[in-house]
């Protein structure tokens, strides 16, 4: 039994207008092209009651300095990032989560230019999200109901999917590069570090990962002079979270590397706390004592004063490098 009927107001694949959405899925709602809710906004909760949800993707949009890297596979699966302003405390994102449980629906409409209307994808039943990410929060969804018709391929932004028995294990999350000698003394990453990142659980690397790829080769005196080092992007470690980038020299030493674009102290206090929660994890997996020298810990972070981020870095040996 599914969790809830496909919706009878809109025929899948139709195209869709906003306000021929609106008009049949909250028909007393205001409509104002290019303002309001109806108008603009990509998250609608209808009638705000938290039962009924509707996604506006627009592909390869822009927003706050975050472009949405989204699409579906073939089989059905949606990767999608919520609004970057977003946390995992968000109620709206909770309530993505918890799906199940509270049988909200969420329906999809999809386009992949602003000049054309929108396709009524089908609704989506939740997958799973990524635990350790937010502003964006990365999800998984499944469409119920999902035909693939390939006259619609160009229009749903298709992205691969991997293998489930890759997905199942944490040592195909993600992939590993050896720095040589030439190219340290060279002080840059290989080419295929920059352009031929393997695809993680949940299609292409996270967001925060695509920052640090362009700024390890910025800084490349983050991984100093020694060679061999190995660079493994959206490692997940055995308890479930997942480290941007983690960095094995040839011996015990590891680097868990992380980045925050925050502009306040107390925001970037729990960022700084959240890589250090990797390091722990990463400790408790490998079988080193908590706060162990063999484990640095490196947080990229925006040029300011943020006298409690420093302080409680210095405390705790973090190295924070101003971008």
């Amino acid at each position: 039994m599914k969790m809830f009927d496909l919706m009878p107001e809109l025929t899948l694949y139709k195209e869709y207008s906003r306000k021929e959405a609106r008009d049949l899925l909250d028909p007393t709602a205001d409509y104002t092209p290019g303002a309001g809710t109806w108008g603009i906004s990509g998250i609608i909760n209808i009638q705000s009651d938290y039962k009924h949800f509707v996604f506006f993707v627009t592909y390869g949009q822009k927003q706050s300095g975050h472009i949405f890297d989204e699409g579906i596979t073939k089989e059905g699966i949606l990767q999608w990032q919520s609004q970057p302003s977003q946390t995992l405390r968000d109620k709206r994102v909770s309530h993505w989560i918890n799906q199940k449980n509270n049988g909200c629906r969420i329906s999809l409409l999809v386009r992949n230019s602003k000049n054309k209307p929108y396709i009524y994808a089908g609704d989506l039943s939740y997958v799973r999200h990524a635990k350790n990410t937010e502003r964006p929060v990365w999800f998984s969804f499944q469409l119920i109901n999902w035909r693939y018709l390939p006259q619609l391929h160009s229009e749903i932004n298709p992205i691969k999917q991997q293998p489930r028995s890759e997905q199942s294990s944490p040592n195909h999350r993600h992939r590993t590069y050896v720095v040589s000698e030439q190219e340290m003394q060279d002080g840059t990453l290989p080419k295929s570090v920059l352009k031929q990142q393997e695809e993680p659980i949940g299609g292409a690397l996270t967001w925060e990962s695509k920052q640090l790829k362009d700024l390890i080769d910025i800084h490349p005196e983050i991984l100093g002079v020694e060679e061999g080092k190995e660079l493994d992007f959206d490692y997940e470690t055995t308890l479930g979270s997942v480290i941007p980038l983690l960095i094995h020299a040839p011996g015990k030493e590891k680097f868990v590397v992380g980045f925050s674009d925050c502009n306040h102290d107390g925001d970037l206090f729990r960022e700084l706390g959240r890589v250090i929660g990797y390091s722990v994890e990463l400790a408790m997996e490998l079988g080193e004592t908590i706060g162990s020298h063999n484990i640095k810990v490196v947080l990229f972070i925006k040029s300011g004063e943020f006298p409690v981020t420093r302080g409680t870095a210095k405390k705790h040996n973090v190295l924070l490098v101003d971008i």
